[in-house]
């Protein structure tokens, strides 16, 4: 009986331990079949991070933009805020094109952006001394030129004159076209100080429109003339619409005044008409063409030799016919007075 005692003691440790395996161990899986692959391991997600180091730039890659050129100064105006949209050039000429009531094209030059500042778009012209600063609205100013190392330089605008003209025929109507001519005593136009020189600029234009618009004036003393086909030409000086240093834009309405007319018919020595002629009237004071620009009116003839010259003041004139076909230039006709028509006219021999 101890013998079988003892055997079953032994089984009952053993199952036992057997329980005790067998909670502690996973469980294998079944057994594959022939068919069956190595299951293939499960790609990470797309917004996974990855632990190891980013591999070297490749030379190919976008490269980084460039900082953004320092400028060579600003322009502010009179209260030391930033001007947008001024034109800086290192020549007067050039900036009083600007200002002309017509400006040409002086070619690519550096704009101030919204603070004011401006830049070259290569490296600028050696020899430079002096910066020039234009806005229409705002005024002219300049600076010298530093040395090399200084600050970026800051020009200031000086408060210039502004004025609009507005031209009006004497029954309120607006002429097509105007004639304007601009003179200044000894001193330039526009130029913001006395010591710059004079700036050549064409002073006779043609304008499209009946305004005229004279932006960026120093104040000092000049004469507008302002002419419509068909009027007498006005002469304004300065002080006619310019109170005083102390204004800053003025507009100004200039009526024309109707003038007398000269007309009649060009024939040539065997008295045919001269075509395509040109009529100059003038009162015969050859001087006066330097200081009035209008002292000399003229026309074309027609097919039909036809001419009229209009826009004249009361007085006598004389007239001189230039007709290219025939090579000839003479004055055919003296003492005409003002509002005369129907003339019969001839060519010397």
């Amino acid at each position: 009986m101890a013998k079988y005692g003892l055997v079953l003691l032994l089984a009952v440790l053993a199952i036992a331990l057997w329980g005790i395996l067998d909670d502690s161990t996973e469980p294998l899986p079944p057994p594959r079949s022939a068919d069956e692959s190595e299951p293939t391991p499960a790609a990470p997600p797309a917004n996974a991070t990855e632990h190891s180091p980013p591999s070297p730039s490749a030379p190919d890659d976008v490269p980084e933009e460039p900082p953004e050129k320092p400028p060579l100064g600003r322009v502010v105006d009179h209260a030391g805020l930033p001007v947008e949209g001024a034109v800086v050039t290192y020549d007067w000429m050039t900036a009083a094109r600007f200002l002309w009531p017509v400006p040409g094209r002086p070619g690519v030059l550096p704009t101030t952006d919204r603070r004011g500042h401006f830049r070259w778009a290569g490296k600028p012209p050696t020899g430079i001394k002096r910066w020039f600063a234009v806005h229409r609205d705002h005024g002219i100013g300049s600076t010298a030129v530093g040395s090399e190392g200084d600050p970026p330089m800051e020009i200031r605008l000086r408060p210039a004159l502004r004025v609009d003209v507005e031209v009006f025929e004497p029954d309120g109507a607006r002429p097509e076209k105007l004639e304007v001519s601009l003179h200044s005593k000894k001193r330039d136009l526009w130029a913001p100080s006395a010591d710059l020189p004079r700036a050549h600029v064409p002073e006779h234009i043609r304008i499209e429109g009946p305004s005229l618009a004279l932006p960026g004036l120093s104040g000092h003393p000049f004469v507008v003339w302002i002419r419509a086909a068909g009027y007498r030409p006005r002469k304004l000086e300065a002080g006619d619409f310019l109170p005083g240093p102390g204004m800053r834009h003025r507009k100004v309405e200039v009526i024309l005044q109707e003038g007398f007319t000269i007309s009649g018919r060009v024939r040539d020595a065997d008295g045919k008409p001269v075509v395509n002629a040109t009529v100059h009237v003038n009162d015969g004071g050859r001087p006066r063409y330097r200081t009035e620009p209008f002292w000399c009116l003229h026309g074309r003839t027609d097919e039909k030799g036809r001419f009229s010259v209009g826009g004249l003041a009361d007085g006598t004139f004389q007239i001189r016919v230039h007709a290219r076909d025939a090579k000839t230039s003479a004055v055919v006709a003296t003492g005409i007075r003002a509002g005369t028509t129907g003339l019969e006219l001839k060519l010397p021999e």
